[in-house]
Order: structure tokens, then sequence, then C-alpha cells
């Protein structure tokens, strides 16, 4: 008998012993394969139980699904085996336990069993409960981790899924500074810092967060955003198209049927092939990192006596969290009023404003073109309303139509060519001499004078058909344009005839109307556009004036008006402001009649007049301030009187500006050459609300009514005795010169006929350039100067920089001994203490 029960216990400890083991080898595979899921992206970020079940189901079904990438299918195999070993063993070892606590008959024993059992409910109840209702203590002073009562009720109601991305391109503010230093590398670690602490405050409000941090000089990047954006080419092209580093917030549309569950790929998963790829039509928002906390770099510098703090401009956590909130909010459109084709945002370089596209588009504008004329060979600009595809239209149709006509008539030379060549060739000598009897005034055709003529012929014969060649080429391209373009849509503008009906259908959709004339290119050179031809028809300014009275803003850039003085007069039409000019006088805002010329301009000048007029047009004037002493300005301009009370408040855009200067730690860059002076002159009843001035030029400038040179004249600054305008802002005198002006303000009550309305408020910008904003690219500061303004003209004053709220982050610098005693410190100090806290816990143990 005994024999026997020892046998049984030795087989039973080896079958124990087996259990243990695969339990053990179960759970160091299955961690492994956990490890491995993780890397290749098989387990997504879960907040709640169900995206566990889901995570699970999904591991399930990869493990069962024969076709499919190996590297996915062994590691969830060895996943759900290792997982299975472990349960299976632990089972086992909860059995057996039960089995000798039970046979001993005792109530201790049932006791343990029950506190056991009890200690491990509990222990899971609780976390279990927790992972579903996580509570969180702000313990700050001021309560900087808290959201505001009525945020956070708005964040209650969002539902899905929101990706936040932080990414990081080591260029901030729009590129202002080329090379980055260490406090912009700083701020940037601070951001995306502060970025993950709002948004696990934002995951207490019911919708699920997600964030995933971009570096594109972290090893595997190109892997790693081609896994995040695989069913999510708009979040690509969103990314790819950032000038600056950017959080962007992705909302996923409807889905293909390759991913019902609505997600982007998780991070690191391995990207399905092109054939089954479904794309999204999700929401992308973008929000720079100087549109959440901007760095100051001045005060950075200058913080604690030079010892480098690091000082942050909060700027809120409502941007942030509009974004989240208004992921799918309708794009701001931005409608700009030219006069040519070659003046929009699709014109050549150098008159085109491309660049001021692409720099809204990015920032979340839609930008349309709307021209305001039709231009004839036959006789002067007519007034109009088009848009770039229907003046592109109507271009392409005239140039498809005397193509045809061209093709037509070469087609027909070439045939009698061809038949002329074919005579020449074979035809008998009395045929030629009859056939070309009137060609060759009666001299009879010989083989010499055939052998003559036939090489001319032939050549005439390469050269027609080459041209028609092309001629068919540039048909072919010409018609490929045309189908390019809504036909049908454009088709349908241009049965409008109505000017002030269609170009009022067209401002209806824009929330902000851009006004640019640029007039002076170079003095030096006469080059220009005359500002003549940017005059409006009554019916066109009475549409613009109508837009105006409903409270949409407007952005006007007038260069100066000033013509050569040899050249003649415009005899066509009349002189002087146009309409809008005075549509914006009635708002207080007044252009200057003259150029502002700089003093670094006067070489360039003497240059022009001796015939060197080499390099002249490379002037590098100084560049405009937004930083200056408004007492003087208003004293050196005469833009108040005694009696009209000076605003206290500072222009937004101007503050704005200054920050934005602040945080590169320099002045910003923007040069403008042949500004036109803007003044505003509001009246004593209705002072305004802030400093209209925001931009101004260097006081090494004058203001001048005959900015060209020539050869009885060089520009330079002569005050003059008598100058009938003597005491006024057109006075001839040094600068500096306002050339940008910002009001909020009344429209005036004259505009509405009794009972057909009243005053509303606006927000005018005006600017003395038309070119400022013009090219393929714009420079960082002028993009930054053009964004600022939009978003104060559409009433997004929050979106401008903000000073108000600063947090510092000290960089603590320590010296060589300092650092050998924390490093030590570290080391030794720690280390020691637990061993005599250990001690002192034994000697009071032995005290029993």
């Amino acid at each position: 008998m005994a024999v026997k029960n020892r046998s049984r216990g030795v087989w039973w400890s080896r079958f124990h012993f087996v259990i243990r083991f695969l339990g053990l080898t179960g759970l160091l595979v299955g961690g492994v394969a956990l490890a491995a899921a993780f890397v290749l992206g098989l387990i997504p970020p879960m907040t709640s139980w169900n995206d566990a079940r889901e995570a699970g189901v999904n591991l399930y079904e990869k493990a069962l699904t024969p076709a499919g990438d190996e590297t996915v299918l062994w590691t969830t195999r060895l996943l759900l085996i290792g997982t299975a070993a472990a349960v299976v063993a632990v089972l086992f070892e909860i059995l057996q336990t039960l089995r000798t606590t039970a046979g001993r008959r005792s109530a201790f024993g049932f006791n343990v069993v029950v506190q056991t059992v009890l200690a491990v409910a509990l222990l899971v109840g609780l976390n279990f409960w927790e992972f579903e209702h996580p509570l969180r203590f702000d313990w700050t002073r001021d309560r900087q981790f808290t959201l505001a009562p009525k945020l956070a009720d708005e964040l209650r109601q969002l539902k899905g899924e929101t990706t936040v991305v932080v990414y990081q391109r080591h260029k901030t503010a729009g590129a202002l500074s080329e090379k980055p230093d260490a406090y912009d590398f700083a701020a940037e670690r601070k951001v995306v810092e502060k970025v993950k602490d709002l948004v696990d405050q934002l995951r207490e409000f019911g919708s699920r967060f997600r964030v995933e941090v971009l570096d594109v000089e972290e090893e595997g990047y190109n892997d790693k955003l081609a896994a995040l954006t695989e069913h999510a080419k708009d979040l690509r092209d969103a990314i790819e198209a950032a000038p600056e580093n950017s959080i962007f917030f992705y909302s996923p549309g409807k889905q293909g049927s390759n991913n019902e569950s609505g997600r982007l790929a998780p991070r690191g998963a391995v990207p399905a092939s092109r054939s089954e790829a479904a794309t999204l039509a999700g929401s992308v928002q973008r929000l720079s990192f100087n549109e959440f906390y901007q760095l100051d770099k001045a005060a950075s510098q200058k913080a604690n006596d030079g010892n480098g703090n690091l000082v942050l401009l909060k700027q809120g956590v409502e941007p942030f969290a509009r974004k989240v909130l208004n992921i799918d909010e309708k794009r701001p459109v931005v409608g700009v009023l030219v006069i040519h084709e070659v003046l929009t945002t699709q014109g050549p370089e150098y008159l085109g404003l491309a660049g001021m596209k692409k720099a809204l588009a990015s920032r979340g504008f839609e930008v349309r073109d709307i021209i305001l004329k039709k231009w004839s060979e036959l006789g002067p600009p007519e007034p109009t309303v088009t848009t770039f595809d229907e003046s592109k239209l109507e271009r392409l149709e005239e140039d498809l139509a005397s193509l045809d006509a061209e093709i037509k008539a070469m087609e027909e030379e070439s045939k009698a060519l061809h038949e002329m060549q074919k005579d020449w060739k074979s035809a008998p000598l009395a045929e030629l001499t009859k056939k070309y009897a009137k060609q060759l005034d009666g001299v009879q055709v010989t083989e010499r004078i055939r052998q003559l003529n036939l090489p001319r012929i032939e050549q005439n014969v390469v050269l027609l058909d080459f041209a028609l060649k092309q001629y068919r080429e540039e048909r072919d391209e010409t018609a490929k344009q045309k189908a390019g373009i809504n036909v049908e849509n454009a088709a349908e503008q241009r049965r409008m005839t109505d000017v002030k009906a269609k170009l009022a259908r067209s401002l209806a959709e824009c929330d902000l109307i851009f006004i640019p004339r640029m007039t002076l290119i170079n003095v030096n050179l006469s080059d220009r556009i005359p500002n003549r031809l940017y005059r409006l028809g009554d019916a066109q300014v009475a549409a613009i004036k109508d837009y105006m009275k409903g409270g949409k803003p407007v952005l006007a850039c007038f260069g100066p008006p000033n013509d050569p003085p040899n050249e003649r007069p415009d005899m066509t039409g009349p002189t002087g402001p146009d309409e809008m000019e005075k549509v914006l006088g009635d708002l207080g805002i007044r252009f200057g009649k003259q150029t502002v010329l700089f003093n670094a301009e006067s070489k360039s000048f003497a240059e022009r007049r001796s015939g060197l007029i080499v390099g002249s047009g490379n002037v590098e004037v100084p560049p405009v301030e937004f930083d200056w002493k408004s007492d003087a300005l208003l004293a050196s301009n005469q833009l108040a009187s005694r009696e009209r009370p000076r605003p206290e408040q500072p222009n937004p855009i101007r503050e704005a500006m200054q920050i934005t200067a602040h945080s590169q730690g320099k002045d910003l860059d923007i040069r403008v050459r042949h500004p036109r002076p803007i003044y505003f002159e509001g009246s004593k009843d209705a002072p305004p609300l802030f400093d209209p001035v925001f931009m101004v030029t260097s006081a090494a400038s004058w203001n001048d009514d005959q900015p060209f040179p020539g050869r009885e004249r060089t520009p330079r600054f002569e005050p003059g005795k008598d100058d009938p305008n003597k005491g006024t802002v057109d006075e001839k005198r040094r600068g500096p010169f306002p050339i940008g002006v910002a009001i909020e303000t009344k429209t005036p009550a004259a505009w509405y006929a009794e009972g057909a309305g009243k005053p509303t408020s606006i927000r005018v910008a005006a600017i003395g350039h038309g070119g400022l904003f013009v090219g393929t690219e714009l420079s960082p500061a002028k993009e930054t100067l053009l964004l600022n303004t939009c978003n104060w003209l559409l009433g997004r004053d929050d979106r401008l920089p903000q000073a108000e709220q600063v947090w510092q982050y000290p960089r603590v610098a320590l010296t060589s001994q300092a650092h050998w005693l924390w490093r030590w410190g570290g080391w030794l100090a720690l280390p020691i203490g637990f061993a005599y806290l250990g001690l002192v816990v034994l000697l009071v143990r032995r005290l029993r």
C-alpha cells in the first residue's frame, strides 16, 4: 500500500511539474507575442472595456485567417496559445489549492479560501470599475489642469473617436526662424508635453482621443506616417502641406468595406494592399504650436538675469478645444477681386497671388477669384463679373476659334503645296508652263527650271507641315484645358448679364473680400499698372457697398495713384479717386495722394538720371515698423487735432505682430517699396475704439507726388515754402508714414434709405500697397501679417497671438560641482538611505 501511494505521489508531482512548466512557458511565449503585437500595431490604444473586447476579437480572427502576413499570423497564434497555456496552469493551481485547503476540513482553511477569493474579487473589481470611471484631482493653486465648466459641458456632447497628431517639423511660426536654436527645441518638447496633458483632460468627456507624435527626424518616420494615414489621404495631404510645427485633429468619415470600425490604422500596423485600401473622407483641422503655446524668445533670453528660463505665452485651451468641437466647421471663404486674369491667384509669378492662396489654404481658408473687367483689343475694358474659370473658358474658346481658323487655312495651303510639289515632280514641262503661266510671266519651263524650283517647293512643304503640326498640338492642348473646366457651370454664370446681381451673388458666398490694386512696381523703370485701370463701375461699387452693409469685412490694398509727368492724360474716362475709395472714405479711411520714397533709393534715382539703370530695381528699402512711439507718429503726421480724443487701446493687428516679433527675438522683415500713406479721420462723435494704425514706414522716408525720376528731375526731399497742402496730411514731409490702418466702426447712416436698414458694425483694413502679397511664395513675416489681418477681420480675435498668460519653465544651470553632487547623490545616497531604513526596521523587529 505504501508503495502504491508513493508511486501515485511521484507521478502526481511530475504531472504537476509539467503543468507548471507549460504554464510558465506559455506565460513567457505570450508575453513575447504580446510585445510583438504592440510593435506591429495589432493592439490599438484602449480606453474602455469595449475597446479591449474588440481588440481580443480582432486578434482571434487574425489567428484563424490562413491567408495574410506570416508575421501577423504567427504572432497572434503564439499569443493565443501562450495565453491559453497560462490560463490552464492558473486554473489548475486554483483547483489544487482549493482541494488541499478543503481536505484539511478546518475552519482555518475555509477562512483562508474565503479571504483569498474576496481579496482577488476586490482587487479585480476595483480596478475594473476604476478603468471605466477614472477620477482626477487638480491640486494646483490656479487649477491649471481643470477645464472651464462651459467648455466641459460642450465636450461631454462629443461622440466617436478623434485622433490628435502632434507633428514636429522643427519649424516654428511658419519658418520665421530659419535656424531653430535651443529655445525653439525646448519649446517644442514642452508643447508636446502640454498637448498630452490636455488630451488626458479631454478624455474625461466622452469622446475617445488618441494621440500620435510624428517627428520628421525620427527613424522610421515615413513608415509611421504611412501606417497612420493608410486610410486617411486627406490627413496625409494636410500633414505634408503643413509649413510649421502643428497639431492635427482628425475625425474619420464614412468608411469603406475594408475598415468597418471607422478608425485610423493603429500605430505600426502593416498597411493593407492598395487594391484593398478604402480611402476615408474625414475632417481635418490644424493648429500650429504657436496657436497653443507661443515661445517668447526675447523674454526667455532675459529671464532671471540671463539664466535662460523658457518663457511661453499660453494661448489658452480654447483654440485647442475649438478645433475638436468644430472639426467639421465651414472653411472661411476669401473672395479676391481683381481686374484681370493675370492678377488672380493663378496668375504669373510677378503679378499673381499664388503665394497668398497657398498661405491661406494651408490655414483652413478657401480662396476664390472674381474678375471684374472684360478686356478687348478694340476698346476700353468693360465692367463684368466672372470667375477665373469663366474668364479662362472665354479665352480658351477664343483661342480655339482662332486656332481652328489658322489650321483650316494652313491645311488648304498645305494641300495646294503638295499638289504643286507633285506637279513639279512628274508633270510634263508643257503642262507646267501652261498651268503656272501667270506665276512665271510666260517663261517657258525647262528641266533646269524644274530642278531649281523643286527644292524650294519641297522646303516650303516641310516648313508648312511642321508649323501645321505645332498648331494642331497647341489646339489639342487648348482643348484639353477646356475639358478640365466645368463648362456647364461656367456657361450658367455667363448667362447672367446683370453686373450688380451677379457680383452680389458671388459676394454672398464670401466671408471676406480682398481688393488688391498693384500700381507702382518700379518707378526707376516706370514699371507700373495705371491706377485708372482699377476704376470700378457704379453697379460693382453698389454691390460691394451692399455686401459691407451686411457687416462683412473688407481688406483693401491700394497702391499709389501717381502717373509719370510726361504721360498723356487719359481722355477715355474720369480721373482721380474712384467710387470704391469714396466708399472707404465714408468709413473714415483716407488714402494719401503721394508715394512714399526712401532715402536708400536716392542713389538709384541718381544712377537712373545718368543712364546707369543696371541694378536699379534691387534697392533694399528699410523694413516696415510695428513698434513705434504713438505720440511721435500722431504729431508728425497730424492724424488728430487737439480736440479729437486719442484711443487708449492698441491696435490688435499691431499688437499681434509685436508679440510675434518678440517671440522670434528680432524685428519682422517686411519690406514695402513705393507704398501709399493711409490715414484715419474719424469724427469727434465717433472716436475709434483703438489706435487705427498698425503699420508704418521707416523714418528715413518722405512723400512725393512725382516719384518718377527723369532727365530733368531726381526725386529728393525738398520741403516747399509755398506748399498748398501745408498743415494737412498731404504736406510734403519726412516719415514715418502710416501705411496700414484697421478699424471697427459703424456703417454710415447715409448708406441706407429711410426705413431700409440701420447701421451695423463692420471691420475694415487698408494697406497702402497692392503688391504686398504678390508672388508664388510669401515670406514668413508676410504670411504672419496676412493671417493676423484676415483672422481679425473675420472676428476671430482669439486666433491672434496673446500675451496675457505667461508660463515659465526654469531650466536650472548647474555648476560642475553641483552636477557632481547630484550625480553621486542619486547613485549612492538613495541606496544608503534605503539600507539605513531597512536596518532600522530589522532592529525594531528584534525588540520583540
